[in-house]
């Protein structure tokens, strides 16, 4: 689309590094100097700390690292994208990655930030008026080749995900909204608003809700979750665990991008999930944390559980952790299978999540008693449904589609 052929990446006011892109369109990037004296490996697979120039020869992002990509959204902010692109005139498929990294510039997921940025992306507006949003962005999402509201192209413009959905500034208190670019003050903090796709229920928003209690119940750790009641349907929020206090802009990896592996094509186990949780923590309470999310997705019929569906937060030194639980709902998966294998099944039970518990190092007792923490969360089914709001039929169904434990 454009000339432009560097990049550099900031988190907070820090500058990370370069990237740069040859005229044979060769990604390199580099560590700034400033970066390499007091920062850390901000993907430690595959950007070592060091100062030397890096490429990602896979190709498995469009050249660029799987970091990067990471900030790049797919599905709906991508729809999104290519059609402000196509409206200045640029076919999608001649764009290079440094082009989506400059559309993005600092409103993308977690701390990193890229400049320089295109203009007139994001702009700050006034309160949000979510059911037409909502009405807009569905009818988008099912092929509409209207013009996205501002208010749609600046909230919208970021998430990833084939659902269409916000990223909005939310005052629980006051039940006040904007834009994530404006920021109204005390008591606001980042949130996630999602809408339905086309092939969705009328109560998805409710079932997600209901499901996120039920992780919980099963000892999940989940962010705050919460469902918008409006005139054009009932729509699942919630809060962002990339931003901390006062928008704090929190370093976030998927475990897609940390490995290297596209989550369009399903090629791992949750054996090398629960491996790199206890490689990147050192913590075994934190691999303990990632069974307890494969058991309630095996259990629960979570199949859309795919790489990018998993991610990892890192503090200002580099220390990693488990980002809180997110995408925790009923899905069939590709074919009816999950995207992640368990035991290198893709219709696992408790027989291949007793296996993974023996390879990730959790002895048979242990294992059993999270495994029971999740069947009794899951028998709970109908209370968390019925507080959701979740339909009669719908609820059956998902029931049905349980694994069970026993």
């Amino acid at each position: 689309m454009s000339a432009l052929r560097k990049l550099q990446v900031h988190m907070g006011d820090r500058l990370v590094g370069t990237i740069a892109e040859t005229q044979q369109n060769e990604i390199f990037f580099g560590y700034s100097p400033e970066w390499l004296l007091g920062g850390f490996s901000i993907s430690p697979y595959f950007l070592p700390f060091t100062p030397e120039l890096k490429r990602e020869k896979d190709l498995k992002f469009e050249g660029v690292f799987g970091v990067f990509d990471d900030s790049i959204p797919d599905g709906w902010g991508r729809l999104l994208m290519d059609r402000f692109f196509r409206g200045r005139g640029a076919a999608p498929e001649a764009l290079s990655p440094l082009d989506r990294l400059s559309y993005v510039g600092d409103h993308g997921v977690g701390a990193l930030s890229y400049s320089p940025v295109i203009p007139g992306v994001f702009a700050p507006g006034g309160v949000m008026n979510l059911p037409i949003v909502a009405e807009q962005a569905e009818r988008i999402a099912a092929g509409s080749p209207e013009e996205a509201l501002p208010v749609l192209q600046t909230a919208g413009g970021s998430p990833g995900g084939s659902r269409p959905k916000v990223f909005v500034s939310y005052n629980p208190t006051s039940g006040l909204m904007y834009p994530e670019t404006a920021l109204p003050g005390e008591g606001f903090g980042h949130w996630l608003v999602k809408f339905r796709a086309r092939e969705d229920p009328a109560d998805a928003g409710s079932i997600e809700a209901a499901y996120a209690d039920m992780a919980r119940a099963a000892g999940v750790e989940m962010p705050p979750t919460a469902i918008f009641d409006t005139t054009a349907g009932r729509f699942f929020g919630i809060q962002r665990f990339d931003r901390g206090p006062g928008g704090m802009r929190i370093h976030t990896h998927t475990f897609g991008g940390l490995v290297n592996s596209d989550f369009r094509h399903p090629d791992r186990d949750y054996q090398e999930f629960l491996s790199v949780v206890f490689t990147l923590t050192g913590e075994f309470a934190q691999v303990e944390q990632a069974y307890l999310r494969a058991a309630l997705n095996v259990l629960a019929h979570n199949r859309d559980d795919h790489v990018k569906n998993h991610a990892f937060s890192a503090g200002a030194k580099g220390g990693w952790r488990l980002s809180p639980a997110y995408d925790v709902t009923h899905s069939y998966g590709v074919n009816g299978e999950h995207n992640m294998t368990v035991g290198g099944s893709g219709n696992p039970g408790v027989k291949e999540l007793m296996i993974l518990a023996e390879e990730a190092g959790l002895k048979s007792k242990r294992a059993k008693a999270l495994l029971a923490s999740v069947a009794a969360s899951i028998k709970r089914w109908p209370e968390f449904a019925e507080k959701a709001g979740v339909s009669e039929s719908s609820s059956r169904k998902i029931v049905s589609s349980f694994v069970t434990a026993d």
